[in-house]
């Protein structure tokens, strides 16, 4: 029992060690959400975390976004 609690002990101190957390201000653009990096550019909000972090993205479509593209969808067809 108490092997297996430092083992566990070991593992959460690794893997705090490995985490990366974002703090302080970081300016994002309030229209497209584009955030100005250190070198003073404009990049997409996935490219930044991936960048200050381990974090990566899958992408997908929200329901309401499916919605809004459906409907525009539907709105060229008529035209």
């Amino acid at each position: 029992m108490r092997q297996s609690l430092d083992d566990r002990v070991k593992e959460l101190e690794t893997v705090a060690a490995e985490v990366k957390p974002l703090q302080g201000i970081i300016p994002i653009c309030s229209y497209c959400k584009n955030i100005r990096n250190d070198e003073n550019f404009w990049v997409q909000v996935e490219e930044y975390i991936t960048h200050h972090s381990k974090a990566l993205f899958s992408h997908g479509i929200c329901p309401k976004c499916y919605e809004n593209v459906i409907a525009e969808l539907d709105s060229l067809e008529l035209n």
